[in-house]
C-alpha cells in the first residue's frame, strides 16, 4: 500500500514537472484576440467605458467575465494581457486542484486527472495565450467536482446546490456556449429535487447571475451577444468541415479513443445519481454536435474549445478506470510529451487524421506554426504598430488617426487610433468594409487574406508605411505585413454607436 502511494506522488511530481517544462515552452504564446480584450479593458479602467472605440459601445467580448477582470488588472497595470498570462497557470492550477480536494476520487483517480486535464499540452498552450480559457477550465473542474460528489454519495447538500448555481453563473459569464455543458445536469437534479426550495433558490441565482449581464449588455450595447455570433459563426462552409476534422483529431490526440475502452460502466447507486448520468450524457451530446460546427472556427487551433472541459473528461474517466488509473496515467503522460514535442516542432494544432476519403485534406488552422513562431507574428504587429504611431506623429496632423485592421490585437498599441476592424466595426444594418478602408488614414494589408479589388485598389493608391515586414510561420507563401497610409480620407462618420442601428452619412 505504501509503494501504491510513493508511485502515485512520484508520478503526480512528473505530471508537474511535464508542466512546467511545457509552461516553459510555451510561455512565448499569446493570442492576437487578447489584445483586442486587453483595449476593452484599458479604456474601461480610464473611465472611457467598456469600450474598443471611444464613444461606440459595440461588443467583441465573447468573455465578458475574462474583461471584467482584465479591467481590474488595468486599474494596477498599464499591461493587463501581460498582468493576465502571468496569473492564468496559476487559476487553472488552483481551479483544479480545488477540484481534486471537492471530488474526493482517491489518490490514484486524482493523478489520473491531473495527468489528463492539468498535464495537457493544450492546458499549458491555452494558460498562457490571454484568453478566458484557463478561467472557464477552473470553473469547470470545480463544477464537475461537485457532480461527482453528488453522484457518488446519491445526495445534494443545499450548499452544493447553491455552489452549482453560482459556477454555473459564473461559467455563462466566460463563455455563453458553456450552458450546453452545465444546463442538462442542472435540469437533472432539478427533476428529482422540484420541491426542495435550494433548487429554486440556486436557480434564482444563477440566471441572476446571468441575467445581470445580459441586462447590461442589452442596455449598453444593444445587443446581448457579442459580434462574433454574428460574423464567425455564420462564416461558410469550410469551417464546418474544419470542426469536424477538429473534433475528431481532439479524441485521437488525447487519447480518449485508447483511454475509453479501458474503463468499464460504473452504475450510480440511486435515483439522484441515476438523473445526473442522463444529464451528463445530454450535455455530452449537446455539447459534441456543437463542437462539430465551431470547434475549427477561427482562434480555436491547439484545441481551444475543448480545453475548458479536459477536468470534466478527466473526473468521467477516473470513474470508469477503477484500478487502471495508474496505467492510464502513464500511457497519457506519453501521449502529451509526444504531442507537446510535436506542437514546437511541427505546429500547435496536432493533426493526426489528415483526411477523410472523399474529403482530401483539411489544412487546420496553426498546423503549421509553433507557439514560438505565433508569438514572431504578434511581435512583428506591435513593431509595425510602434511605426505607425511613430509615422503619424511625424505628419504633424491634428485629430484622431483612423485605421483600417485585420488584426484587432493591434489596435492595443494604438490607443490613441479609431480602429475599424471586422468585429469592432460590425454593425446588423451597417457593416460596410470599403467605406471603412475609404475613412482610414492607414490600411493593414497582409495578401494573405482576401480583400475585393476596390480595396486592394484603395491600398495600391497609397504610400507604404516602413516597408514590408516578413513573417514566415510555415514556408510559402510569405505573408507581408504591410501599413499603407493615405493622408486625405474620405471625411465621414458612418457607423451608429450601438451595435443597432442604421448607416449614418
Amino acid at each position: 500500500m505504501g509503494s501504491d502511494r510513493m508511485l502515485c506522488w512520484g508520478l503526480g511530481a512528473v505530471v508537474l514537472s511535464a508542466a512546467g517544462v511545457m509552461l516553459a515552452a510555451f510561455a512565448a504564446f499569446v493570442a492576437d484576440d487578447a489584445f483586442i480584450v486587453g483595449r476593452y479593458a484599458r479604456n474601461a479602467a480610464e473611465g472611457l467605458g467598456l469600450v474598443y472605440n471611444e464613444g461606440e459601445r459595440v461588443s467583441a467580448l465573447t468573455s465578458p467575465l475574462h474583461a471584467l477582470f482584465m479591467t481590474l488588472l488595468a486599474h494596477v497595470s498599464d499591461d493587463p494581457v501581460a498582468l493576465y498570462r502571468s496569473l492564468a497557470p496559476a487559476i487553472a492550477a488552483l481551479g483544479l486542484g480545488g477540484a481534486l480536494f471537492i471530488a474526493r476520487v482517491g489518490l490514484p483517480a486524482s493523478v489520473f486527472v491531473l495527468a489528463f486535464a492539468l498535464g495537457s499540452p493544450f492546458t499549458v498552450l491555452w494558460s498562457v495565450g490571454g484568453l478566458e480559457t484557463p478561467v472557464l477550465f477552473a470553473l469547470i473542474a470545480l463544477y464537475a467536482a461537485i457532480l461527482v460528489r453528488i453522484w457518488t454519495e446519491d445526495a445534494a447538500t443545499d450548499r452544493q446546490v447553491f455552489a452549482l448555481a453560482i459556477l454555473c453563473g459564473l461559467a455563462f459569464l466566460t463563455r455563453f456556449d458553456s450552458l450546453l455543458v452545465t444546463l442538462p445536469p442542472m435540469l437533472a437534479l432539478a427533476a428529482v429535487s422540484l420541491r426542495r426550495p435550494a433548487v429554486w433558490l440556486g436557480a434564482g441565482l444563477a440566471l441572476g447571475i446571468a441575467g445581470a449581464w445580459l441586462a447590461f449588455a442589452w442596455g449598453y450595447y444593444g445587443d446581448i451577444l457579442p459580434t462574433s455570433a454574428y460574423v464567425k459563426l455564420s462564416s461558410g462552409s469550410a469551417p464546418g468541415i474544419k470542426s469536424l476534422f477538429t473534433a475528431l483529431n481532439f479524441l485521437l490526440v488525447t487519447g480518449l479513443v485508447l483511454l475509453w475502452p479501458l474503463g468499464k460502466r460504473r452504475d450510480a447507486s440511486g435515483g439522484l445519481g441515476r438523473a445526473l448520468r442522463v444529464g451528463v450524457a445530454i450535455s455530452a451530446i449537446l455539447f459534441f454536435l456543437y463542437a462539430l460546427q465551431t470547434s475549427g472556427k477561427h482562434m480555436m487551433f491547439g484545441y481551444r474549445a475543448f480545453v475548458p472541459y479536459l477536468p470534466a473528461l478527466g473526473f468521467i474517466l477516473a470513474l470508469r478506470l477503477e484500478g487502471r488509473h495508474l496505467v492510464a496515467a502513464l500511457l497519457v503522460l506519453g501521449i502529451n510529451a509526444a504531442v507537446a514535442y510535436s506542437m514546437t516542432r511541427t505546429g500547435m494544432n496536432v493533426a493526426l487524421l489528415k483526411s477523410l476519403p472523399g474529403i482530401g485534406t483539411v489544412t487546420l488552422e496553426e498546423a503549421t506554426t509553433t507557439p514560438t513562431e505565433y508569438r514572431t507574428f504578434i511581435d512583428i504587429t506591435e513593431a509595425r504598430a510602434g511605426q505607425v504611431a511613430a509615422h503619424w506623429a511625424a505628419t504633424g496632423q491634428g485629430g484622431t488617426p483612423r485605421i483600417f485592421l485585420y488584426t484587432g490585437g493591434s489596435g492595443y498599441w494604438l490607443r490613441d487610433f479609431y480602429v475599424f476592424e471586422t468585429l469592432i466595426s460590425y454593425r446588423h444594418r451597417c457593416a460596410d468594409a470599403r467605406r471603412m478602408v475609404a475613412a482610414s488614414h492607414y490600411v493593414q494589408n497582409i495578401p494573405s487574406v482576401p480583400v475585393n479589388d476596390a480595396m486592394q485598389a484603395r491600398i495600391r493608391d497609397r504610400a507604404d508605411v516602413g516597408g514590408a515586414v516578413t513573417w514566415v510561420p510555415g514556408g510559402d507563401p510569405v505573408p507581408r505585413i504591410r501599413f499603407a497610409y493615405g493622408p486625405s480620407p474620405q471625411d465621414i462618420v458612418f457607423l451608429p454607436s450601438k451595435t443597432r442601428g442604421s448607416c449614418r452619412g
